[in-house]
């Protein structure tokens, strides 16, 4: 790993931490900074595998409140809110949860997620 990295597609330093590079590689070898990927995550070709998250925020509805879920890539510098997820059951992995969002330039996605030791959410455009 190179001391400093610079972004492929930017041109800004990529900024390192105690965990990461700082970047993101491409399966073309690029390197891009976390900003970059996100763009390039937002730009996908109507599939994409994000992370679904329950946040720490909780919104008011009615007479109560309910946590608020978003779906997210890795570095955090994509985030689109869901709807509450809805369970339901798979043959395989015994649950999954799917959502509803809306993505880059207002179109609807949909996500799954399957089992309970994850977090990875296969998202499609639907429309």
């Amino acid at each position: 790993m190179p001391a400093s990295a610079v972004c492929d597609q930017c041109g800004q330093a990529c900024v390192r931490d105690s965990i990461t590079p700082g970047y993101g590689v491409t399966d073309d070898g690029f390197r891009l900074c976390f900003r970059c990927c996100g763009v390039v995550d937002r730009d996908s070709t109507g599939r994409a595998m994000l992370y679904l998250v329950e946040t720490d925020r909780v919104e008011r509805r009615g007479c109560g409140s309910v946590p608020v879920w978003e779906v997210t890539n890795w570095p955090g510098s994509l985030r689109f809110r869901t709807g509450t997820p809805k369970a339901g059951r798979h043959n395989i992995a015994g649950t999954r949860q799917d959502v509803w969002f809306r993505g880059p330039e207002g179109s609807f996605w949909h996500g799954t997620q399957y089992g309970d030791y994850s977090d990875i959410c296969h998202c499609q455009r639907v429309q």
